[in-house]
């Protein structure tokens, strides 16, 4: 566990580990040094005119972004969901994009704005050996059987009660008919 420095904490407060690593606070959260990247600016994003093209080595050949569970003041772990987000938010339209690209176009695209749309540019395909959807049509397929045959189901219990009600209005006719009671 990190022992953190006593509050308050200002901007660009930092402290050492034991085994050397520096914490620096940016206003929201503590990071390490090797969390700090460029310090050319004093927000955490990134500016449009820096170099935002990560290259891989020979020796690591993907990229890879980790997100670091969030801790507590006190240095737990908290229990909240963390993870990346991409907010598309910006201008609220379609044209606010996330892609994944190949070679041949997009595989896919998430469009921001009202819309939240998810385009697919080729095949979905489910890898590994899950049982459950060998084909990831079968998913959509059941997922929309299961939507309109719940619909159908509810439309079926009403039409139930319908005639339920209908069968008892008649049947409290027949009784005021048969007593000569008034309507």
């Amino acid at each position: 566990m990190i022992n953190l420095p006593d509050k308050p904490w200002s901007v660009g407060d930092s402290f050492e580990t034991e085994r050397g690593l520096t914490y620096t606070f940016d206003g929201v959260r503590w990071l390490s040094d090797g969390e700090l990247g460029s310090t050319a600016h004093d927000h955490p994003y990134v500016n449009t005119n820096q170099d935002t093209n990560i290259r891989p080595t020979a020796d690591n050949p993907f990229i890879t972004l980790n997100t670091r569970r969030f801790q507590e003041e006190d240095g737990t772990a908290t229990n909240q969901e963390f993870g990346l987000q991409l907010d598309l938010a910006e201008g609220n339209t379609y044209k606010n994009q996330f892609q994944v690209t190949t070679g041949y176009g997009y595989a896919l695209k998430v469009l921001g704005g009202s819309g939240k749309e998810t385009w697919f540019g080729g095949k979905v395909a489910q890898k590994g050996n899950s049982l459950e959807n060998k084909d990831a049509r079968d998913y959509i397929i059941r997922q929309n059987l299961t939507d309109a045959t719940s619909t159908l189901a509810t439309r079926t219990e009403l039409e139930k009660i319908k005639s339920v009600v209908e069968g008892l209005q008649d049947a409290v006719a027949e009784i005021k008919e048969a007593l000569k009671l008034p309507k």
